[in-house]
């Protein structure tokens, strides 16, 4: 679920055309980097804002794989993690927010951009 803004959103705006221009592009996978605090979550999540059918997934709970499918399957409603590739197949973009401590879930993610042609993550 996306969460509402409680300040205004300010000063990012480089950021916010750089993201879309990558996406617009053809990229379907871009990676935020940057220091603690600095403002990434909410950069991606302000990304989001205007994606009808956008998921947003904080993985920081999480510590491999399969949490890292039970927290997707979660954001996205699902009973079941093997149902995620079709879910997202109708999904404009999903962040997965937290993502550098389960990075040995790459394999995962690669699978449902490939079970899902239009997704971006």
């Amino acid at each position: 679920m996306l969460r509402a803004e409680a300040n205004p959103f300010i000063g990012r705006a480089v950021d916010l055309l750089r993201i879309a221009g990558l996406f617009e592009r053809g990229h379907r996978l871009i990676t935020l980097l940057g220091a603690p605090g600095m403002g990434k979550t909410r950069l991606a999540l302000r990304c989001l804002a205007d994606v009808p059918g956008a998921v947003a997934c904080d993985l920081s709970e999480t510590t491999g794989p399969a949490e890292v499918a039970a927290a997707v399957a979660g954001a996205l409603d699902l009973d079941a993690s093997e149902h995620i590739g079709p879910a997202l197949a109708a999904r404009p973009m999903l962040l997965l927010d937290n993502f550098e401590q389960v990075v040995e879930a790459a394999p995962l993610v690669q699978s449902w951009l490939a079970s899902a042609p239009r997704l971006r993550v």
